[in-house]
């Protein structure tokens, strides 16, 4: 997919905000500056960012991760309260469901009978003795909620599930749509909760080799013509150059060597070279057979 194809001249897809969130370790490896080794963990407070302090009690870790990120690539420049573009759209993808080994364990040992599993104990003993509110913390499509209804994005939004792959899907269909007039912004991240014990037994299965540090995090752009948003007065961060997709030529590890950044690692490795100053950036990603490719100008 070329991003300069039904285009006006000059007329291209720029970044207007950009937001993340991730411990002040895994921001040093980004830049060189540190080493990345096993679990990077980090959280934060969305307090500033909720309409109501009594909704926090049904966020977890990725959900707060996705409003402070979020809530940060939609900040003024001027400071106050961050505020969205009439009609932004918001799309994202959210990382594997994060499970404690703690829950895990008692979930496993309530659900047997005589030393064996049981439909009947899962059902009736097990479930009953979990926290109820903790499903909400578990569902891949309340980040998306909670951005929304915290921020005011009033447009529509694709909740993509769980790595970088889906997350080109979600670039690929916000180009398309701002380019076609449909979208008049889209506001576009990721998230994950990866320190945790289910997570991490998955990449143990899927790579016995290892895949990279697990990172939590967060990472959110705000995209848009660059004309409708000189019309608003927003100045450009980066420029979309390039986009494309092709079919993976070579055997495909699925994730970066040193650290595994999961559905966020776009925005935030494209914020990265926006706060070391570089020219230009791109990014590119072998996962599930297909092979993408981003470039992106850095004013």
């Amino acid at each position: 997919m070329d991003a300069e194809s039904g285009s006006g001249p000059g007329d291209t897809i720029a970044v207007t905000g950009v937001g993340w969130e991730v411990s002040a370790a895994a921001w040093d490896a980004l830049a060189g500056k540190g080493a990345a080794n096993g679990w990077m963990e980090h959280d934060c407070g969305p307090a500033p960012y909720v309409k109501n302090r009594k909704w926090i009690k049904f966020m977890g870790k990725q959900d707060r991760l996705a409003l402070c990120a979020a809530a940060k690539a939609l900040r003024k420049p001027g400071g106050g309260q961050p505020s969205a573009p009439d009609g932004c759209d918001l799309f994202i993808t959210v990382g594997y469901i994060p499970f404690g080994e703690p829950q895990a364990r008692s979930l496993a040992l309530d659900s047997q009978e005589d030393g064996r599993f049981s439909m009947d104990a899962f059902s009736n003993v097990a479930l009953g003795k979990v926290n109820p509110v903790l499903a909400f913390s578990l569902l891949p499509n309340m980040p998306a909620h909670h951005i929304a209804a915290n921020l005011e994005i009033d447009g529509e939004y694709m909740v993509t599930y769980p790595g970088q792959g889906q997350a080109y899907h979600c670039l690929q269909e916000a180009s398309a749509r701002l380019r076609e007039g449909v979208a008049k912004a889209v506001l576009l991240g990721g998230t994950a909760d990866q320190c945790n014990f289910l997570v991490e037994n998955h990449w143990r299965k899927i790579r016995p080799g290892g895949g990279g540090a697990l990172v939590d995090g967060a990472a959110f752009i705000l995209l848009e013509l660059q004309s409708r948003a000189q019309k608003r007065g927003a100045a450009p961060m980066a420029r979309l150059a390039a986009l494309n997709e092709g079919v993976c030529q070579t055997p495909d590890n699925g994730a970066e060597t040193e650290m595994n950044l999961g559905p966020f690692g776009l925005p935030l490795r494209l914020a990265a070279a926006m706060a070391q100053g570089q020219s230009g950036f791109t990014h590119r990603l072998a996962a599930d057979g297909m092979a993408y490719v981003s470039r992106w100008e850095l004013p």
